[in-house]
C-alpha cells in the first residue's frame, strides 16, 4: 500500500468555513508526498490517457484537507481538457455508465473535486474561499455574518462541520442545511460550464457517506442547468462585451 498525503493535516478557518470537509487538492505543479513501502512508490495525482491502464494493486489513502479518500490505481482513468470534453457530455457519461468516483476539473488557480456514486453527484469540494459553504450561506442571505463566526467558532472548539454546527446552535433547521448544501453543489457544479478552458482527470476515490448529500443530484439534470447557465452567460455577455463594463444606477 502507499499512503499520500496533500499539505498539512491541520484544520484551517477556510476548511471550516466550508463546513470541516473541504476536500481540497494541492495547488497546480504541487506534488503530493508519497510515503514508499517496499519498491513500489506512486503519485497521487496519477492521471492517464483514454483506454491505458495502471497496473497497480495497491491502493492509496488520500487525506485532502479533513476529507479522506480512498484511491484505486488498479483502476482506469482517463483525463483531458474541457475544450474537448465539455463538462456536460462528461456527466451525462458518468450518469449513463452509472459511475463512481472523482471527478477532478482544474484551471488556473481553481480546483473542484466532484464526487460522483451511481453515476449521480453526491458531493462538490472546491479549493476556491469564494465557494465555501459560509459564502453561500452569506450571499443567499440563510444567516449574518454574526451569526456565521458565531457558528465557525463552535466548529473550532467542537470539531463539528459548519452545517452540524448550525442546527446544533439552533441558527438553522436542519431541512434549510440540506437545502443550502444541495444548491451549494448545484451552483460549484454549473459554475465549470462558465470556464473557457481546464483541464480534468477521473480517479476511483471513495468519500465518506457522512460528507455525502442525503438525497443526490441527478448527472442529467445538472448538464442540463450548466447548459441553461451558459445559455445566460453568452446572452449577457452580448450585451456587456467586455469586463470593464461599469454598472450604475439610472435615473426614474
Amino acid at each position: 500500500a502507499v499512503a499520500a498525503t496533500y499539505g498539512s493535516s491541520t484544520r484551517t478557518p477556510a476548511q471550516i468555513l466550508q463546513g470541516g470537509s473541504a476536500a481540497k487538492g494541492a495547488p497546480p505543479g504541487r506534488v503530493a508526498r508519497v510515503a514508499r513501502v517496499g519498491t513500489k512508490t506512486a503519485k497521487a495525482n496519477l492521471a492517464v490517457s483514454p483506454g491505458r491502464m495502471r497496473d497497480l494493486s495497491s491502493l492509496v489513502r488520500l487525506e485532502i484537507g479533513r476529507v479522506q479518500v480512498t484511491y484505486q490505481p488498479s483502476t482506469m482513468e482517463f483525463s483531458g481538457r474541457l475544450a474537448s470534453f465539455p463538462i456536460g457530455d462528461i456527466l451525462q457519461w458518468a450518469h449513463n455508465d452509472q459511475r463512481a468516483g472523482t471527478l477532478v476539473v482544474r484551471r488556473s488557480g481553481s480546483e473542484k473535486r466532484i464526487f460522483l456514486r451511481n453515476g449521480d453527484v453526491v458531493a462538490c469540494f472546491s479549493d476556491d474561499p469564494a465557494e465555501f459553504f459560509g459564502q453561500h450561506l452569506l450571499v443567499n442571505g440563510l444567516l449574518d455574518e454574526k451569526d456565521l463566526i458565531r457558528a465557525l467558532k463552535h466548529c473550532q472548539k467542537t470539531g463539528q462541520k459548519l452545517g452540524d454546527a448550525l442546527q446544533t446552535m439552533g441558527i438553522l433547521p436542519a431541512e434549510k442545511v440540506q437545502e443550502a448544501l444541495r444548491h451549494h453543489v448545484e451552483n460549484q457544479v454549473c459554475d465549470i460550464f462558465l470556464w473557457r478552458s481546464g483541464i480534468f482527470y477521473f480517479a476511483v476515490e471513495s468519500l465518506a457517506s457522512e460528507l455525502e448529500l442525503l438525497q443526490p443530484l441527478s448527472g442529467v439534470a445538472l448538464a442540463m442547468e450548466g447548459s441553461r447557465w451558459s445559455d445566460e452567460a453568452q446572452r449577457v455577455r452580448r450585451v456587456f462585451v467586455h469586463d470593464n463594463v461599469v454598472l450604475q444606477r439610472g435615473r426614474k
